[in-house]
């Protein structure tokens, strides 16, 4: 298994729309200027366009015999992956690297689980704007992965698909990059993920004194003090976005 979300993950699929598949805490990114050891003090939270880092993916064996020959691979894909049309090159996975875990011990044993360094760097190219989607497989002979990186139906399948942003920074930016994927069939949702989110951010960030502090010390704002949205379980609904022939149609949870 890779990780969908933390904490609780026990690989029920599928996640979705209850609990957010696309929280991977298993997809590790470290800049390439450090080349010790995987450190968690090393972490980086929100990787820049134009950089290289070392990627490694956390795989778990939840089985009660021993997993032989684990293939770990990981790609990177624009996040209208899963809005747009499939056959669109931009669409397209793709690949970072691969490696192979000569085995991962049973669920009883600490070695069930590994963090794995893919054989190649990501070269993030300079166009990018650093809110692709990430995914990362792990399949061996005896647990094969479906070959469809559909985070929420396979647990085989990790997704990290986010921008994090500081409380100063403008989200504008960002929230029109992702408005242009958005097709006259689909909507654009707005949530403030609360208290959910936090175990993603301290898996991604480790120890790492990161622009929003350590891990250690981040707190989540109460939904109590969010002005605007309406409660859904796993966080605030802020606003629904959908495009109309006159142009965007933005309309607030309140008022749905």
């Amino acid at each position: 298994m890779i990780r969908a979300y933390s904490p609780g993950d026990r690989a029920i699929r599928p996640t979705w729309p209850s609990i957010p598949c696309w929280e991977s805490p298993d997809i590790l990114l470290i800049d390439a200027a450090y080349t010790g050891p995987f450190s968690p003090a090393q972490l980086v939270g929100n990787p820049s366009a134009g950089r290289r880092y070392r990627a490694f993916i956390r795989v778990w064996n939840l089985g009660l015999f021993a997993a032989i020959g684990v293939h770990v691979r990981a790609w990177f894909v624009n996040p209208g992956f899963f809005g747009g049309d499939p056959t669109n090159p931009a669409y397209q996975p793709q690949p970072i690297g691969m490696a192979v875990v000569p085995q991962l011990d049973d669920r009883t044993k600490p070695g069930a689980m590994q963090v794995v360094e893919l054989d190649r760097t990501w070269d993030i190219p300079a166009t990018l704007k650093g809110h692709e989607c990430l995914m990362a497989t792990a399949s061996c002979p005896l647990d094969e992965w479906s070959g469809a990186l559909d985070a929420n139906h396979d647990r085989h399948v990790g997704q990290r698909n986010l921008t994090i942003l500081a409380g100063t920074d403008n989200a504008k930016e960002l929230i029109f990059a992702l408005g242009q994927l958005v097709t006259k069939t689909r909507t654009l949702e707005l949530r403030h993920g609360g208290a959910a989110v936090m175990p993603l951010l301290k898996g991604i960030l480790g120890t790492a004194k990161t622009e929003f502090g350590t891990a250690a010390r981040l707190r989540a704002p109460s939904i109590k003090s969010l002005r605007l949205g309406v409660p859904t379980g796993s966080g605030q609904h802020l606003l629904t976005m959908l495009l109309t022939d006159k142009g965007w149609l933005v309309a607030d949870s309140a008022r749905l």
